[in-house]
C-alpha cells in the first residue's frame, strides 16, 4: 500500500514545530555566527595571524597578496556578514 503524501507532510511540518527550528533557519544562524566571528577575528587581529589566514583562504603565498586584495577580502567579508544577518529577519 503506497504512503499517504499528506500524512508525511503533516509529520514534518509537526516535527518543526514542536521539535524546534528547521534545518534551514539552523543553517542561517551558523553561517552569520561563523562569518561574524570571523570578522570579529579580523578586527581583533593585530598580530598578522588573520592576514595569513587571510592569504590562505585566496589560496596565495603571504608575499603576494596585495593590499588592495587584502582589503577587498575585508570588504566581501563584511558584505557576507551583513547577507547573513539580514537573511535572519
Amino acid at each position: 500500500m503506497p504512503k499517504n503524501p499528506q500524512k508525511s507532510v503533516d509529520s514534518i511540518s509537526d516535527m518543526r514545530f514542536h521539535v524546534g527550528m528547521d534545518a534551514r533557519e539552523m543553517k542561517k544562524k551558523i553561517l552569520y555566527f561563523a562569518l561574524s566571528d570571523l570578522q570579529t577575528e579580523a578586527i581583533g587581529s593585530e598580530d598578522g595571524a588573520f592576514y595569513q589566514l587571510a592569504t590562505y583562504i585566496l589560496d596565495k603565498e603571504v608575499e603576494n597578496v596585495t593590499n588592495a586584495e587584502y582589503r577587498r577580502f575585508l570588504n566581501v567579508l563584511q558584505e557576507m556578514v551583513e547577507n547573513a544577518e539580514s537573511k535572519l529577519k
